[in-house]
């Protein structure tokens, strides 16, 4: 297996997220588990933080990182372990925040997410709960559209996986995420959306997560809404603000069939 797209996002009342995605190459993931480390230098030592399950994975939350120290540097490391013998078979380099964490970037998020989720129990400014589900890009193909022999896709519109290929659904479990469906022209000028079409909108959201096209948004209304586009703005490099292009999906649509939407905004 092959660690990419290491992130390193800065979630100002939670701590710090860690997200990655895996190529799982000639690797059985389910006989894998990845070991998340963490250290204060490059090279190390590292300490065992959290042990996780690729397929059911992408991210994780580091409530104990010291991020508010004057002389914060903070560093993780991917290993991937056999669950049987513990024998490292992959591992990734060092990552952490893609550029310096300033206190400007640091404002920025933190600003962004008084906006959409609230502070000391007062309700957000601009922010609705929306379900998330983050599309799978690895794991055990779908054996309901999938050839066993050939590997290729024999169906299109599978309903097992919603059309991914992959199998579990096709989506990782549902995460709740806040997000403005009505954000500043101003915004829109600067970005690279372009002309919506008539069943497409632009919302805008915090650094967390990372989205991609493929992934699916839920409002409390019920609408649902394919990702087709999404705009990372960064300070420094440091990831601040997405803008994402969302496309409505119709009821025959195959994703109907996977999700399933709480009305009081939790997710299961």
């Amino acid at each position: 297996m092959r660690f990419y797209d290491t992130r390193v996002l800065l979630l100002p009342r939670d701590g710090v997220n860690v997200q990655w995605q895996v190529e799982p190459e000639n690797d059985d993931l389910s006989l894998v588990e990845i070991e998340l480390q963490r250290s204060e230098s490059p090279h190390g030592p590292f300490t065992v933080i959290q042990t996780l399950d690729p397929l059911t994975s992408f991210s994780f939350t580091d409530h104990t990182a010291p991020w508010r120290s004057k002389n914060f540097e903070l560093y993780y490391q991917l290993v991937g372990r056999l669950r049987s013998s513990g024998e490292a078979v992959s591992s990734c380099p060092a990552f952490s925040f893609q550029g310096q964490l300033t206190l400007d970037a640091v404002e920025i998020i933190r600003q962004h997410h008084i906006l959409l989720y609230g502070v000391n129990g007062h309700e957000p400014l601009t922010g609705i709960v929306t379900t998330v589900y983050k599309r799978r890009t690895f794991g055990p193909r779908c054996r309901t559209c999938t050839d066993e022999s050939t590997g290729q896709v024999v169906i299109s519109q599978c309903r097992e996986c919603g059309g991914t290929g992959f199998a579990s659904g096709g989506y990782y479990q549902p995460i709740a995420v806040n997000m403005n469906f009505q954000p500043h022209p101003k915004l829109l000028q600067i970005s690279n959306m372009g002309k919506s079409e008539d069943n497409e909108t632009t919302v805008f959201t915090t650094n967390f997560p990372i989205f991609y096209p493929g992934d699916m948004v839920v409002e409390p209304s019920e609408k649902h809404w394919r990702v087709v586009q999404a705009e990372v703005t960064e300070r420094k490099r440091v990831v601040v603000h997405q803008l994402l292009r969302l496309r409505q999906l119709d009821h025959n649509d195959v994703e109907y069939e996977v999700f399933r939407h709480l009305d009081n905004g939790e997710v299961s």
